[in-house]
């Protein structure tokens, strides 16, 4: 088993009593998890011998567009309305290609060209891209293929065994999930793996313009977490978790991955420019908590632990079989959201935590032009050389080094 312990520093410190934020994080967007359709679901629930209450799937544009509509609901202490962090998955099996082949060689469909026939993907890239118009969608980096190692995945199903049975079960119902984690970079060595991800940033930037800051993946291992960072990397965004009953976690049953329990929220490391984040709010989809307990949750994060709060919210809270529980869901994040905005907290992107702890200030693209945070005493970012608005009050202010704020200019 190996185990990393990070070299870490304290660049910048976030005062969370005058600047208190949520961070919403949301892993596994654009991944065929679970089944295509809902005739499927007995059929899928049969295989896996799962008592769930709900199944994930590829979200529709509709799922996406009632989440938007929420969101545009409420508003931060700076005018702006909750974001999502969308941790995206930028490949899925070719399902038809791969059974042509006899199971020989692994080939994929990259989720800028598209979905696999059987999957209605129609919609969802052009959802994404008006939710990140609208402000409310900021997509960062999760994986190519979801929690399998795409290798050992077409070796499974030329197996004979049960192992081998049961992918192409699952196979035939075109999914790849599986009751376990096959590791997605396991067995690859760094040349392969550095082009795994080039290939894969290649594909987030021909979907969202931009390559991405932020990765999280309970796979990587920390020579993944180099390569994620010479390819342009500045935050990890899971560190470790500290669950809702306060005990701090990683995931033992992934010995092969770069979690460090001793990490802080905000630690960065001493040896790159990469911060770290930690998840400390878990409200995922089948949980029994109410709005007011996950309320109090983060404004424990707040008030005892001076932190920030990062919201764990996995897609299929917002994006699952039955429709009725997606409803359920969305009626309790209003519900949550309602009490946030009464308490005056800032909604932040992970990109911008992670700038925050890493250089005192951090800039994202909105709309309304270029939104400058500045919560720590730093320089003057280099793009700032005149009068700039100062939010909310709309004043036009002059920065300083001491400064600090939320601003908003035009380049």
């Amino acid at each position: 088993m190996k185990w990393l312990k990070y070299s870490y520093t304290r660049k910048y410190e976030i005062d969370i009593e005058r600047f208190p934020c949520v961070v919403i994080e949301s892993d596994d967007w654009g991944a065929l998890a679970g089944v295509a359709d809902e005739s499927l679901l007995q059929e899928y629930f049969n295989l896996c011998g799962s008592k769930r209450k709900c199944c994930p799937k590829l979200e529709s544009k509709e799922e996406l567009y009632n989440l938007f509509s929420l969101l545009k609901r409420y508003h931060g202490a700076d005018g702006f309305s909750p974001v999502i962090t969308a941790f995206t998955c930028m490949g899925n099996p070719d399902f038809d290609r791969i059974r042509e082949d006899g199971f020989q060689n692994y080939s994929d469909i990259g989720v800028d060209e598209g979905f696999p026939a059987g999957w209605n993907g129609e919609g969802v890239v052009a959802a994404w891209q008006e939710g990140i118009r609208q402000d409310l969608w900021h997509p960062e980096f999760h994986a190519t293929l979801h929690h399998i190692n795409s290798r050992r995945w077409v070796e499974m199903l030329r197996e004979e065994g049960a192992a081998g049975d049961f992918a192409r079960q699952m196979f035939g119902i075109k999914t790849y999930s599986l009751p376990y984690h096959l590791p997605e970079y396991e067995g690859f060595d760094l040349p392969e793996q550095e082009r795994m991800i080039r290939k894969a940033f290649q594909r987030f930037y021909n979907l969202f313009g931009r390559y991405p800051s932020v990765a999280i993946n309970s796979d990587a291992t920390p020579e993944t977490v180099q390569l994620w960072y010479e390819n342009g990397v500045r935050t990890l965004a899971l560190l470790n978790s500290r669950l809702n009953n306060g005990v701090c976690t990683v995931y033992h049953t992934k010995p092969w991955n770069c979690q460090d329990i001793y990490g802080r929220l905000g630690d960065t490391d001493k040896s790159r420019d990469l911060a770290f984040l930690t998840r400390n709010v878990f409200w995922e989809a089948e949980s029994p908590d109410t709005a007011e307990t996950i309320w109090q949750i983060c404004c424990n994060n707040f008030n005892i632990y001076k932190e920030p709060s990062i919201i764990s919210a996995h897609r299929n809270v917002w994006s699952a079989y039955p429709a009725s529980e997606v409803e359920n869901n969305l009626k309790r994040w209003g519900e949550f959201l309602c009490l946030a905005e009464k308490y005056g907290v800032y909604f932040l992107t992970s990109a911008e935590l992670g700038d925050l702890y890493r250089q005192g200030w951090s800039l994202r693209q909105t709309s309304k032009g270029k939104l400058l945070r500045k919560w720590s005493v730093c320089p003057v970012p280099p793009m700032i050389t005149g009068a700039i608005t100062e939010l909310p009050t709309g004043k036009q202010v002059v920065l300083s080094d001491s400064s600090q704020g939320n601003y908003l200019f035009a380049l």
